[in-house]
């Protein structure tokens, strides 16, 4: 990786990180179904433009049911969940169980398409989960007591990633990356949205602030960011962008801390270093791939 590409790995894992406090600002007047939509259509349509004005083929018709299974594994659940969490617990701690992609990815594949699960992964799965069982049995949530459906809902998130990325490797591995990501994450908007009926935002007026917030999210966090992810991917190779995953919790410590002024205890510390030792063992452990792997490996978030 050149210096140029450094400094876009270093601004990816930043931007990244931000998007749990964009959550954290967001959820309390959009809700959690808001907040997902509004970034997955914001971010969505963006990509749709931006491609349509470099006429990338999207290939609709061919790919429409691959775009909206990805659609909903790969946006619309892990976006709910994660929107759901973060009302309730501190801002790093879904950004630390979401690095935990690359691990679920591994189990899954292995469960499903009989990869081998080597010891190196193994060992990462095991300091993954030791890792989260100290998080939740020592980490709080902003009641000042632990939550367990919250944090339930930050595990199955990655699980929802790794299902997203079993499925683009078995059966959606010649979908090209850029039409998947623009078009999943227009059709997961757009799938959620209806429930906006059942959970409708919870504030009656939004200021003018919370919607220039909402809007920035979901361009710079959600289109930018996967646009820089596959433009990584493309100049610098997948295990050297995938790393990207250990950054991720690292700026949300850091961001939380400077705009939201949370405080990190000492449990979730010690749980965030063996989580990232879990998915660093994963990571640099894999066989070099392919093709660009599911833009889930990251995430966001």
């Amino acid at each position: 990786m050149n210096f140029i590409n450094t400094l876009l790995f270093i601004l990816l894992g930043a931007v990244w990180g931000s998007a749990f406090i964009f959550m954290r600002v967001i959820t309390p007047y959009f809700g959690a179904v808001g907040t997902a939509v509004s970034r997955m259509l914001i971010g969505g349509t963006a990509l749709l433009l931006f491609f349509r004005a470099l006429k990338v083929d999207m290939r609709w018709r061919k790919n429409l049911r691959h775009y909206a299974i990805v659609g909903i594994l790969n946006s619309a659940v892990p976006f709910l969940l994660f929107a759901f969490a973060i009302m309730r617990l501190p801002a790093v701690i879904p950004a630390v169980v979401n690095s935990l992609s690359p691990l679920a990815g591994a189990v899954l594949s292995f469960l499903i398409l009989k990869e081998n699960l080597t010891i190196r992964k193994i060992l990462g799965l095991l300091f993954g989960v030791a890792g989260v069982a100290l998080i939740a049995f020592r980490g709080v949530g902003l009641s000042g007591k632990p939550d367990a459906l919250a944090l339930l809902a930050c595990i199955f998130t990655p699980i929802s990633y790794g299902f997203a990325a079993v499925y683009m490797k078995r059966w959606a591995s010649d979908v090209p990356p850029r039409p998947m990501t623009a078009a999943s994450l227009t059709l997961g908007g757009l799938g959620l949205a209806p429930f906006l009926l059942l959970s409708p935002p919870t504030a009656i007026q939004i200021p003018l602030a919370i919607w220039a917030a909402a809007i920035v999210f979901g361009l710079l966090c959600t289109a930018f960011g996967f646009y820089l992810y596959y433009y990584l991917i493309s100049t610098s190779g997948v295990t050297p962008t995938l790393s990207v995953s250990l950054l991720i919790p690292l700026f949300a410590f850091f961001w939380s801390y400077l705009f939201l002024g949370e405080t990190v205890t000492l449990p979730v510390a010690a749980g965030c270093c063996i989580v990232l030792t879990g998915t660093a063992l994963v990571i640099f452990g894999a066989k070099k791939a392919t093709r660009p792997p599911s833009p889930s490996r990251s995430a966001s978030s």
